[in-house]
Order: C-alpha cells, then sequence, then structure tokens
C-alpha cells in the first residue's frame, strides 16, 4: 500500500476499479474478471452471472476432425487437440474433436525413428461431416501424394465452415488448390 493510500484509507485505484465494478450488475464485474483470469492463464472461464443468460438450449457441439497420418508431427495435432477439445463458452464444451487418419490402422508420428503410436478415430472412409479442418505438419508426402486423401480432402474444404493448418500442413491446402481462392495467413 502507497503512504498515500495509508493516509486516508482508500483502496489504491486498481482496487477502486475492481471494487466499483464489483458493485454493478454484472456488465463490468464479468469483464474486469475475465481480464484477471486470463492473466493468470486459465484457460475455462465461467462467466458469473447465470441469471443473465438465456434458457436457450446449448448450440451442438462443432465437429472438429484433425487429420493424422504416418508422420505427422506430434506437437502439430496434439496442441491443437488439447487446446480446442477443451475450448469453452459459457460453460459449455464448443467442439466434438475427432481424429482422421489415412487408413483405420494405427500410425506411428514423427520422427520414424521413435514417434508415438495413434489409432485414428476414423478413417478418411468413415469419417463424419466436419465443420472444421485441422491439417498438421509433419511428413505430408503420405498425404499430399495421396490421391485418395486428397480428393476426401477437397471434399472436406468444400463442405467445411473452417479449414485450418499447422506449419507444412498449409503446402497440402496449397498443393490442392485450396489456398489460391481463400485469404490465408502463414509464417516465414
Amino acid at each position: 500500500m502507497t503512504s498515500e493510500t495509508q493516509k486516508n484509507n482508500s483502496p489504491a485505484p486498481a482496487e477502486r476499479s475492481v471494487n466499483a465494478a464489483s458493485k454493478s450488475a454484472c456488465g463490468p464485474k464479468k469483464v474486469i474478471s475475465y481480464q484477471l483470469l486470463a492473466i493468470i492463464g486459465l484457460c475455462s472461464i465461467q462467466p458469473y452471472c447465470f441469471a443473465q443468460q438465456s434458457a436457450q438450449p446449448p448450440p451442438a457441439l462443432k465437429k472438429l476432425g484433425i487429420l493424422i497420418f504416418p508422420g505427422v508431427e506430434v506437437i502439430d495435432f496434439t496442441g491443437p487437440y488439447e487446446v480446442l477439445f477443451q475450448g469453452r463458452s459459457k460453460g459449455k464444451r464448443i467442439f466434438d474433436v475427432v481424429t482422421i487418419g489415412l487408413g483405420p490402422e494405427m500410425i506411428k508420428t514423427s520422427p520414424p525413428w521413435g514417434g508415438l503410436k495413434i489409432t485414428p478415430d476414423f478413417s478418411i472412409d468413415n469419417a463424419p461431416k466436419l465443420d472444421i479442418l485441422l491439417i498438421p505438419g509433419g511428413e505430408i508426402g503420405n498425404v499430399d501424394k495421396n490421391e485418395k486423401a486428397m480428393a476426401w480432402i477437397a471434399k472436406t474444404v468444400e463442405q467445411a465452415e473452417c479449414v485450418v493448418s499447422v506449419c507444412n500442413g498449409a503446402f497440402v491446402l496449397a498443393k490442392g488448390g485450396h489456398l489460391s481462392r481463400n485469404d490465408s495467413v502463414d509464417f516465414t
């Protein structure tokens, strides 16, 4: 506490804004609470004003498919999987995250001499309709040189609301011609 605050027993400026927001009817308090929680790194935030929420049923989960293939880079699919699986809005899950393989068999991730072994939830032959497709990076030759995989990607890109790639997964989309008519962002 500063000596000025001690003299007049009033809270510091930051404390005053939080205290003032706490007295309002859920508007600013909600915003400030979100800011404070974000600063300390919490991933899932529950709104504090349940009484003001409408009684509408929750929206259906968005079906988000992550393409996995032999040599897929571990961090390129596990990072998004973990973050998106835990995605929440108003305390409710947003995504139903699934993995989709080129076939039903277990794949081995990159590096080839010691990668993880993972079995996909679906294959491109029986994958559900996706709202969102994520194509990770890795040994993408296993995808972009596979005509059946590229045809499935083309069909899925046309049907999906959103398509996302990680790292060199963007080259799969480029080879299929899916970046030429849409805005795309990459790093160099």
